[in-house]
């Protein structure tokens, strides 16, 4: 694949199945995550940066599967996962970082997530009401070390919390 490839894979829509006034795409969404893993890592890495910034390159083949869709079948899910490794492979942007680093940007995908939500909702668009509720969900049973070692995480949770509750 070449590097206009890799390019417009940030034009890739996200939440494509939910109405709204408002989309994001692939790129804002990136610039998000990497942001939020600058700010809320202990110790952010340059690799965990990259890794950020790529996470979802391979949605330039796949678009933006949703995570109920992805969730509900354990064979079409690992089927996906391969699937998304070899497009970034051929995308030339493989990622060998360790657990802790993709912890981290994980935890700063499913925080941009939510933000975009809380976001949505605040701005009238209900419909993201349930991604925020599943999103915060989903942060609280997985990522509760994480949330007690950066404050910074722990603060931005609330206040998007407070965010959906605001209007």
């Amino acid at each position: 694949m070449s590097i206009h490839q890799l390019l417009d894979s940030g034009q890739v829509l996200r939440y494509h199945v939910l109405p709204s006034s408002v989309q994001q795409n692939v790129a804002a969404h990136s610039w998000g995550v990497a942001m939020l893993y600058n700010h809320i890592c202990p110790k952010p890495t340059i690799e965990g940066m990259r890794y950020a910034l790529e996470h979802d390159c391979h949605e330039i083949l796949t678009g933006d599967i949703p995570a109920h869709v992805k969730r509900a079948d354990p064979e079409t899910f690992k089927s996906l996962k391969e699937l998304e490794a070899r497009v970034e492979h051929e995308l030339g942007v493989c990622h060998d970082i360790d657990d802790t680093d993709r912890r981290w940007v994980k935890l700063s995908d499913l925080l941009e997530l939510v933000w975009w939500g809380a976001e949505r909702v605040y701005r009238g668009d209900k419909a993201y009401r349930i991604v925020v509720e599943r999103g915060i969900q989903y942060i609280l049973d997985g990522f509760c070390k994480e949330l007690q070692e950066s404050a910074n995480a722990s603060r931005f949770l609330s206040n998007v919390k407070g965010k959906t509750h605001e209007k």
